[in-house]
């Protein structure tokens, strides 16, 4: 995975002057919440951030816990001895468990992934694959929500799927060395990229170009699957393509130069 900061910079770049340093605040705490919240202590900090900040987004304690109940959590949870009757403690658990350094595999599979069918990743004792994907529901719906309120769009969600996907292209790039393998599931952040991002250009040669891109991507990432796992090369060279091209979509790390969506986002 790539360091917060490193996101934190993407986010920017990306969405810089389009929208206040404030709601630019809020939307790089909320990206960060549902894609790595539960893996450090950042993550509570960025939720303490959302909930002090977010009233007029309409992010509040009550909303939040009501789309825990919408869709589909027990009511009966709040009155657990962890939580008290205590809304707060409830979202402070729900949102950023399960924790450690497994984390990805409850978030980073895809913007529409089902984990309630996903018995890999319940292997948390206190967690089920139904309440790992309740809780993933609930974070898509706090990006959505919050683009929607700061930007007053009506494609909140293709916007919302694209800044995930840009983390998530971030963290293919930085997975590198033995200990960070390739995950098979980064796989389908070509098909992401067309079908929330692509539609999002308007104009007819902005979409073929970035149609070209997201093909050029698709054989970058089938050919680092096989180099690694079926030719057995080095990881960092089999990165090396994939890495520039993910340079010229998302812009680099330094933040030094843009990425071909910071035109696109430039447009909200």
């Amino acid at each position: 995975m790539a360091c917060p900061e490193i996101h934190e910079i993407d986010i920017r770049n990306i969405l810089s002057g389009t929208t206040s340093k404030k709601n630019l605040e809020l939307l790089q705490a909320v990206v960060y919440l549902i894609s790595d919240g539960q893996y450090n202590q950042k993550g509570k900090n960025a939720l303490a951030y959302i909930l002090s900040h977010g009233q007029k987004y309409g992010v509040t304690v009550a909303n939040l816990y009501q789309d825990f109940l919408n869709v589909g959590v027990d009511p009966a949870e709040i009155f657990q001895p962890m939580y008290n009757n205590n809304k707060k403690e409830f979202l402070f658990y729900w949102l950023l468990t399960p924790s450690g350094g497994n984390h990805q595999r409850y978030t980073h599979k895809g913007w529409c992934y089902d984990y309630s069918s996903d018995f890999e990743g319940a292997t948390n004792s206190d967690w089920t694959a139904q309440a790992i994907n309740q809780s993933w529901l609930v974070k898509k719906n706090l990006l959505i929500s919050s683009v929607k309120s700061i930007y007053n769009i009506q494609n909140a969600g293709n916007v919302s799927g694209s800044l995930y996907n840009i983390h998530r292209l971030r963290d293919v790039q930085n997975n590198g060395g033995v200990k960070h393998r390739p995950k098979a599931y980064y796989k389908n952040i070509p098909y992401e990229l067309e079908t929330y991002t692509l539609p999002l250009f308007c104009d007819i040669k902005d979409q073929q170009l970035f149609s070209k891109e997201i093909n050029v991507l698709t054989e970058n990432i089938d050919n680092y699957y096989e180099d690694y796992y079926e030719k057995g090369y080095n990881l960092d060279g089999c990165m090396s393509p994939m890495a520039v091209q993910i340079d010229r979509l998302i812009g680099s790390k330094e933040g030094s130069d843009g990425g071909i969506l910071e035109k696109l986002f430039k447009s909200l």
